[in-house]
Order: structure tokens, then C-alpha cells, then sequence
């Protein structure tokens, strides 16, 4: 099989099929960023257009995601997983996943796991218009330089969220990509902490002035 060969050979996947799925399992390694309208701005941001590249996506929609790549500059693309996702599962043990919690789990964990540590992957000014009070700010698109990573401790507990649960998915990835295992994305993101009684959300004023 051409993609198992081209996988072996290091190259990386890019998983393009929806929160819910992909979540639920995926090549391990993979790049996880789901077709919608931010995708190319993140394809971008984040992978190299010069690497060797192959696709994961929703059957039916792999010429078009191909074409788009194609048009984003991507010139090495060795090809897609045919028959998807439920392909894979059924040729190889082969597998990861993306531990999404729920917000109310994220504060019952916080006052006594003395490990945890909250990253907020928003931008810097989102983080400053209003955050989980314990939360530090790793933007997103930072968490492709190696050095940001090697801030992270071996035994630390690492919780991600987002606004929506979008980006979190697509930093754990990151992690995961990196050998960075222990990692759980907070589902439905600030958007939804802010509903809970509990959460303390903070501003940031000094950015803000």
C-alpha cells in the first residue's frame, strides 16, 4: 500500500475530516485539521508546504482537498487514504486518539492536580480580553517551534483549550506529533467555561491599554 510505504517513510499526514471523528481515532502522527473555512489559514501557518504530504479526509472529498492543497503551494503530495479512515482501522492496530473533557472536569482537576497545566492556544489578545484564571497563553501557531515545546515537564498533566474546541484539537496533534502523549483537549472550549459558575475568568489589562 503506497500510503502505509510513504507513512513509514516519515511523511506527514494531514487528517482534514470533522472534530468528532477525528478525535475518536487517527494515524498516529498526524496533523489534525479539520476541512472548514479557517483550514487554509492553518495549513499554512503550520505545515510546510515543502514536505511530503499525505492526506486523511471524508470520502468523496479528496480531489477537492487535494486541488486546494495543490493551490496553497503544497508541492510534494504523495497521496490520500483511500477507503478513509475506517481503511486504515481495518489493515492496522495502528492508532491514536485526542482525549477531549468536558469544562466541568477541567475545574474539578485544577485545585488538586498539582501537575495540571492549562493552555490557553488562543492569540495573545484573545488571551488578554478574558481567560481561565490559572491558564497560560501558547498561541497556537507558536507550538511549531521546538523550543516552545521543550518548556513542557515530562510528568505534566497538559490541558488545551480554544474558544470552540477547534484549535485545542489541532494543538494536540501538535503535541502528540512531537512525542507529547499526556494531553487532553477541553471540549466546546472558553466558549463553554464561561457557562459554569465556577470558572474564573480573568482579563488581562496591561495588554489590553
Amino acid at each position: 500500500d503506497i500510503f502505509q510505504q510513504y507513512y513509514k517513510e516519515g511523511a506527514q499526514v494531514l487528517d482534514t475530516r470533522s472534530q468528532q471523528d477525528i478525535t475518536a481515532g487517527f494515524v498516529p502522527k498526524s496533523i489534525l485539521i479539520t476541512h472548514n473555512e479557517e483550514f487554509k489559514d492553518w495549513v499554512l501557518l503550520l505545515l510546510d508546504p515543502e514536505t511530503d504530504l499525505l492526506l486523511v479526509a471524508d470520502i468523496g472529498t479528496e480531489a477537492m482537498i487535494l486541488q486546494q492543497l495543490t493551490a496553497m503551494g503544497f508541492k510534494s503530495i504523495k497521496g490520500y487514504l483511500s477507503g478513509g479512515f475506517e481503511n486504515w482501522t481495518q489493515h492496522t492496530n495502528l492508532m491514536d486518539i485526542i482525549i477531549d473533557i468536558e469544562p466541568d472536569e477541567l475545574l474539578m482537576d485544577l485545585p488538586f492536580d498539582e501537575n495540571l497545566v492549562l493552555v490557553d492556544v488562543r492569540k495573545a489578545i484573545e488571551f488578554a480580553e478574558g481567560h481561565q484564571k490559572q491558564a497560560v497563553n501558547m498561541p497556537l501557531q507558536e507550538m511549531i517551534d521546538p523550543a516552545r515545546l521543550a518548556q513542557f515537564e515530562d510528568n505534566d498533566n497538559i490541558y488545551l483549550y480554544s474558544n470552540n474546541g477547534h484549535r485545542s484539537i489541532i494543538a494536540a496533534s501538535i503535541l502528540k506529533s512531537q512525542g507529547i502523549h499526556n494531553v487532553r483537549s477541553i471540549n466546546g472550549g472558553l466558549n463553554e467555561l464561561r457557562r459554569l459558575e465556577r470558572a474564573e475568568i480573568v482579563k488581562d489589562p496591561e495588554v489590553l491599554n
